[in-house]
C-alpha cells in the first residue's frame, strides 16, 4: 500500500490572531492530480508535560480551571513554550513555576501532535525522576493551581475511571508508563 498524496500550500493568509492562537486559511494543491483545496490551519505553540515522580513514587498532578471546558481538570503540570524555548528547558520552567517541584533526572518521551488535523503544534511529555519539591509555586497571572500525589499503583485506576480526561495528558501517562515498565 502507498501512502496517501501530500498536499502543498500555495498560498496563506491569516484570518484571525489573539495571543497564543492564530488561524490561517489556505489555498492548497493535492500532489499527483492537482486537485485544489481550502484549509483552516490553527497555529499553537508548542507545549510540554511533565510527568515528575517523587522518590516515594507518586505523581505530581496539579487541578486546575480550563476555559475550553468551563470545568477542573487534573492533569500533569506542563504548560506553552516561550518563543524559541527549548521543549526541556520549558517543561523545567513549568514544573517549578506550577508545583515548585525540581528534578536532575530528567527523560524526554518525545511529542505528539495534538490535533494534526487542524493545528500545528507538538507537546512533548518528560519524566521527571526523583521529583522534589525545593522552591515556592510562582504560577502565571490567571493560573491557580492544587497540587495532588497520586501513587503510581492508583494512577491507571483513577485515568480509567475519568479522573484524567485531557487526551494530550492521557497520551503522556500511557507513554510514561510504558517507559516506566521498560526500564523494571
Amino acid at each position: 500500500m502507498s501512502p496517501t498524496r501530500s498536499w502543498q500550500d500555495l498560498d496563506e493568509e491569516t484570518v484571525f490572531s489573539v495571543p497564543f492562537v492564530s488561524i490561517t486559511r489556505t489555498r492548497s494543491v493535492r500532489e499527483g492530480d492537482g486537485k485544489p483545496g481550502r484549509f483552516y490551519r490553527l497555529h499553537f505553540p508548542d507545549w510540554a508535560n511533565i510527568f515528575a515522580v517523587t522518590p516515594e513514587g507518586e505523581v505530581v498532578f496539579v487541578h486546575q480551571f480550563r476555559q475550553g471546558v468551563m470545568t477542573h481538570t487534573l492533569e500533569l503540570p506542563g504548560g506553552v513554550m516561550e518563543p524559541g524555548e527549548d521543549p526541556f528547558e520549558g517543561a523545567r520552567r513549568e514544573l517549578v513555576e506550577e508545583t515548585g517541584y525540581t528534578s536532575d533526572e530528567w527523560v524526554s518521551l518525545g511529542p505528539v501532535f495534538p490535533n494534526p488535523a487542524i493545528q500545528d503544534n507538538r507537546c512533548t511529555t518528560f519524566i521527571a525522576r526523583n521529583a522534589r519539591r525545593t522552591h515556592p509555586t510562582a504560577f502565571d497571572a490567571d493560573e491557580e493551581l492544587e497540587i495532588e500525589l497520586i501513587p503510581l499503583d492508583q494512577l491507571v485506576e483513577r485515568t480509567l475511571r475519568g479522573q484524567v480526561t485531557n487526551a494530550v495528558i492521557v497520551a503522556g501517562i500511557a507513554r510514561a508508563l510504558a517507559a516506566l515498565d521498560s526500564w523494571r
